[in-house]
This record gives C-alpha cells, structure tokens and sequence, in this order.
C-alpha cells in the first residue's frame, strides 16, 4: 500500500455515487470548477452525505490536492492569483 490514501467510508461511497476515485471528483470539483469547500459539502449533502468543510479540508491534504490561500477575493480565483504572485516574487529571486 505505498502512498495510498486510506479511504474513509465517505470517501468510498461518495466513490460509488459519483462513479469515479475521490483524488478526481474532489480535483475536478475544487481545482477545475472552483467551488468552495462549502459548495462540495452542499453538493455531497444533496446527494445524502453529511460532511463539513473541515474535514474535507483534512482530504484534500491526504489526497495531495493544494488548498487555495485565505483571503478577500476580488474576482477570480485567488488561489489562481496567488500562485502568479509566487511565480513573479521567483523570479525577483
């Protein structure tokens, strides 16, 4: 079992729900559409799975999906943002 996530029982049946691995549906979700862990957990809930948006922040961790960085934002997606700031300090550097 080397580097594979151990999958709650959430994660399997949300698994079976969707029809496809968490690491994709969480990546598909929080990266490519960019909803907020509250909108996934709203989404889950509809579809009859208790889950808050702390936990969910927990398997994003072990399922190595980046978290987008806190803060205020003013159009489009911050994490987006942030990462082309990184990208300009680098080259400062």
């Amino acid at each position: 079992m080397d580097g594979e996530v151990r999958k709650t029982k959430k994660m399997r049946i949300l698994e079976e729900m969707f029809d496809k691995p968490i690491d994709e549906l969480l990546r598909k979700l929080y990266v490519e559409e960019d909803l907020r862990l509250k909108q996934i957990c709203e989404i889950f809930i509809g579809k009859g799975v208790h889950l808050t948006p702390g936990p969910l922040s927990q398997w994003l961790a072990r399922l190595n999906i980046p978290s987008r960085t806190w803060g205020f934002q003013t159009g489009g997606s911050y994490g987006k943002r942030r990462q082309s700031q990184q990208s300009v300090h680098a080259q400062k550097l």
